[in-house]
């Protein structure tokens, strides 16, 4: 038996017939309140050049409801390439980085910073939820756990975390849409995702180098 004291209530979520309010664990720290739209950039450079040529990416949308536009032309890393993610949103369903994914390609990922779930703030490994971790998009792992998916689908999504090396499905697997998509696992009704915010003064970053 798991033996734990509710420290704040996240929300009320709906799960087949029954309304639970779910609840974090004991310490967890309130986050502020931020607006909705947001800009992150990708750094471009190559691993002999990093630092370099960060290239500036457009707004986008962060109600999840919103058709996504083209936000900018997707490209293929080189290997050894570095791209960096100054800021992921947990508000979008999924949110593009503009990297079209390589067939069979290795990739190493890596994030820090913190983001918020409600009143919960989590950091890329997520937070402890035990039963209500079955209503997830990737059931039975923890919640606001940072993930990808391979295009806007969730038949091709993975858990990335804090960190992980992950390799690229095969040609013959890959979805039409090859571009990293990033999201937290949170509940699979979009509805839900309203209440998620950015860190302000840490926000959520992820570096992106591909292997091979």
């Amino acid at each position: 038996m798991y033996n734990f004291k509710p420290a704040a209530i996240k929300r009320r979520r709906f799960l087949g017939n029954t309304w639970i309010a779910a609840a974090a664990v004991t310490g967890v720290a309130l986050s502020p309140r931020i607006g909705a739209g947001q800009t992150h950039a990708a750094d471009r450079s190559g691993s002999e050049n990093a630092g370099k040529g960060v290239l500036n990416q457009p707004q986008v949308p962060c109600d999840p409801s919103l058709p996504w536009p083209e936000n900018g032309v997707t490209s293929e890393m080189s290997v050894g390439e570095i791209r960096q993610i100054a800021s992921i949103n947990p508000l979008p369903y999924y949110y593009p980085t503009l990297i079209r994914l390589t067939p069979g390609a290795e990739y190493r990922f890596s994030a820090d910073g913190s983001w918020a779930d409600g009143t919960i703030t989590a950091s890329p490994d997520g937070w402890l939820a035990f039963i209500l971790e079955a209503g997830a998009r990737l059931p039975f792992r923890r919640l606001f756990l940072l993930c990808g998916s391979v295009g806007r689908t969730d038949r091709r999504i993975f858990a990335i975390g804090s960190g992980r090396v992950w390799k690229a499905p095969a040609t013959d697997q890959m979805p039409q849409d090859r571009q990293l998509y990033l999201f937290p696992n949170d509940w699979k009704v979009k509805l839900l995702y309203k209440n998620n915010r950015e860190i302000p003064d840490k926000p959520l970053h992820v570096t992106v180098r591909r292997l091979s």
